[in-house]
């Protein structure tokens, strides 16, 4: 007997082969009717008789395309059509839409076959695509992924691509990126905005980075800007043009063989740098590199922040004897990347005359990620190309949020019938243009997932640029956001003893917050201890110069005294009047808020030992501080947890004691370190003998930190405690918007 279902399959299915993969499966199975996408998902219509059906729907609901992430599938009767075949009908829009979209994805293996083979018509074609590979995201305009609502819609396909993508036994069938040199997109080299009229713009493009000039070349979300990793002046030249001192560069190496002889690789760094995802692996450099690279690529700095080609034309710039290439993202300071030629050549025409263009148009910009191994798992650093737009599970109780975020690592969370769309990267808001594109993301996620917000929630903090998005917010604070956005990551309910550390956020109290032991669910929070509050002179300038915060923290200590440490550095390095100035500032209590932030605590010891003074790049001097850590050790400082007006308060001043003690010795930072995780767990211990609570949540910009976050774990673990870190969000500001969101979803109960 004969039956027919309608089957919906939602999640990310669209885009990723879904299509094809359902009509072999139908085939196979000897089922009759039809597949297409809709704005809900993949729709089938299959008919059979029913123990055929019966083995169809088992599959369809065991197996699916790699690159897939299925969130549910409905199936309902429906009424018998007679089909004859089983065929991929043209998409429907409909009012309502509710798709996911797969994020970019780096070339697969099948695409380079075809791309290195020389028989193939698509040898060294540096657009091959196929159902399980390249642009996504980036190049969406709208739902149902079709061709026509990406920017491949200019783009006609030939008779051969035509053909494949009818052909159900090739894997470019209904492969809406298909294309190739006859009908696709096309590579020009540009050099002071004309066209090089060269028959080879790749070819001339490496002959420059060979030659020391600096190009900027278009990826899938936007520009890099490219020279030779080996030659210092070059690096230098980008370094210089980009304001940039310190700040390390990512460097794209041509395999794993050639990132083996600059790095240390173990097997969970080598999967994720050959991930499809191909982020930004940041690697242990080697004391004896096989391969030359200038010092200059990331100096002072322990790691190389190292990716693998992720187009077929990064392919083509590397398959040669350029191995190594700097790949950083084309943009000035606190400004979103370039996605189009025009704005390369407007912006960055000091840095680079040549601009290595095709004519594929990028719809949504979106950055390279950036991951570290952490406690042998990944932490991601920064979350973009790869990974968004993802979703994460919100139950948000049938509104739709929309979360703004912090200024520092600005993104927004969008969220609806219990899907939260974290955002890609999108930079400091502190400047209008990074705002203007913050809004223009947001116009764009609420179009492509048809959400529109009905719940709106930001930081404490007054002056953010992103809070001026609605002047109905639900004002949520920082620390108690990170908390809530390692529960939600985590699925955690009920209360949790939350530990976030960073450089700073605005307290509910109106003072600065950054070392916070929160008791805390999804709901609500109470404050339940902080380090000792010190004065930040200079109030923001001080996030800048780390230097007056070793000042700041040597004052609480040893008063005006400090000026008698002369065998301390920073008494050295620092001009006495600069040091006097802040002295005066502390004591007349003149531009100089009280904070409890972690984070420059981090920075008033790395400067006090002589490390860092000024910070070129956010978190420099905390990192230069971990980079100095040679090997392991037990060792700590003594330090005090007292009680005052119902508040644990953690008591550095022996640390700081300890530290100028030790200034001359070698591991110095590892006790540092240490003390830190001690910290922690006394902190941790008091809290759960409080209030019975045995669950530990970690967060903050400062967990970012290898050496401190597995010492953490390590410790809690050992004293019985089941500790929770961010699985697929970064610990920094970035996570901020999924935990307002969170608790936004939590007060609408």
């Amino acid at each position: 007997m004969k039956k027919t279902v309608r089957i919906i399959i939602k999640g990310i299915v669209q885009g990723v082969g879904y299509r094809p993969f359902i009509y072999n499966l139908a085939i196979s199975s000897g089922i009759n009717g039809y597949v297409l996408n809709s704005g809900n998902g993949v729709v089938v219509e299959a008919e059979g008789p029913e123990s055929e059906l019966c083995r169809f729907i088992n599959l369809l609901k065991k197996k699916y395309p790699s690159k897939a992430l299925v969130t549910g599938i409905e199936i309902e009767k429906s009424e018998m059509s007679g089909y004859k075949e089983f065929s991929v009908r043209e998409s429907k829009v409909g009012a309502k839409r509710s798709v996911l979209i797969s994020p970019d994805l780096s070339t697969c293996d099948a695409c380079l076959n075809d791309f290195r083979s020389k028989r193939d018509r698509r040898a060294g074609y540096p657009f091959i695509t196929c159902t399980g590979c390249g642009p996504r995201f980036s190049i969406v305009a709208d739902t149902p992924y079709d061709r026509e609502r990406t920017s491949m819609s200019e783009f006609d396909m030939c008779g051969d691509c035509g053909r494949e993508y009818k052909d159900p036994s090739d894997r470019r069938f209904h492969a809406e990126t298909n294309s190739c040199s006859v009908c696709g997109p096309q590579i020009c080299l540009f050099n002071h905005g004309k066209r090089n009229k060269t028959d080879g713009p790749v070819a001339e493009a490496i002959k420059l980075i060979k030659e020391g000039k600096i190009i900027a070349v278009k990826g899938l979300g936007g520009f890099h800007l490219v020279c030779d990793a080996a030659n210092d002046k070059a690096v230098n030249e980008l370094r210089a043009a980009k304001g940039r001192d310190m700040k390390p560069f990512a460097i794209m190496c041509a395999d794993t063989r050639i990132a083996n002889k600059l790095c240390k690789l173990g097997s969970a760094e080598l999967e994720l740098l050959v991930s499809p995802e191909r982020p930004i692996v940041l690697l242990e450099k080697r004391s004896k590199p096989r391969l030359r690279l200038s010092k200059y690529v990331a100096p002072n700095n322990k790691y190389l922040g190292i990716m693998l080609p992720y187009t077929p034309l990064h392919y083509l710039l590397l398959e040669n004897d350029l191995k190594v290439i700097v790949a950083t993202s084309a943009n000035l300071s606190e400004e979103p990347i370039c996605a189009s030629r025009e704005e390369v050549e407007n912006k960055l025409s000091k840095i680079t005359a040549y601009v290595l263009d095709h004519d594929r148009k990028i719809l949504t910009r979106i950055d390279d990620s950036v991951v570290r191994i952490i406690a042998g798992r990944p932490c991601m650093i920064r979350r973009a190309r790869g990974y968004v737009p993802i979703p994460f599970s919100l139950d948000s109780n049938g509104r739709s949020i929309l979360a703004l975020g912090a200024e520092l690592k600005g993104a927004f969370t969008i969220a609806k019938d219990g899907n939260a769309f974290v955002s890609q990267h999108i930079g400091d808001l502190k400047s209008l243009e990074s705002y203007q594109h913050f809004k223009s993301t947001i116009g764009h996620f609420k179009r492509v997932f048809q959400i529109e917000p009905q719940v709106f929630a930001g930081d404490l903090h007054p002056d953010y640029l992103n809070s001026r998005y609605s002047n109905k917010l639900q004002k949520i604070q920082h620390h108690h956001a990170h908390i809530a956005s390692c529960m939600a990551e985590n699925e955690l309910d009920g209360k949790v003893i939350g530990v976030a550390l960073d450089g700073m956020g605005m307290g509910d109290d109106g003072t600065i917050w950054g070392a916070e032991f929160l008791i805390a669910d999804r709901s609500e929070f109470k404050r339940y201890a902080h380090l000792k509050y010190v004065p930040l002179p200079g109030g923001d300038k001080a996030s800048l110069e780390p230097w007056r915060m070793g000042i700041s923290y040597l004052h609480s200590v040893y008063g005006k005294a400090l000026l008698k440490l002369k065998k301390l550095p920073i008494l050295k390095d620092i001009d006495a009047k600069e040091i006097k100035t802040i002295v005066e500032m502390i004591e007349k209590d003149i531009n100089s808020p009280q904070a409890s932030s972690m984070g420059r605590f981090f920075d008033a010891v790395s400067a006090i030992l002589g490390i860092c003074y000024r910070n070129s790049y956010e978190g420099q001097a905390a990192a230069e501080l971990e980079h100095l850590i040679k090997k392991k050790s037990k060792a700590s400082y003594e330090f005090e947890v007292v009680e005052k007006d119902g508040m644990t308060i953690i008591d550095p001043k022996k640390v700081i004691q300890g530290i100028v003690a030790d200034i001359r010795s070698i591991g110095v930072a590892s006790k540092f370190h240490n003390t830190v995780a001690k910290m922690i767990l006394e902190v941790c211990k008091r809290a759960r003998k409080s209030h019975g609570l045995n669950k530990v949540c970690l967060s903050g910009g400062c967990f970012q930190n290898k050496y401190l976050t597995e010492e953490t774990l390590r410790v809690l673990k050992n004293a019985g405690f089941k500790a929770y870190v961010h699985k697929k969000l970064p610990p920094n500001d970035a996570c901020i918007s999924f935990g307002q969101a969170a608790v936004a979803a939590r007060s609408l109960t």
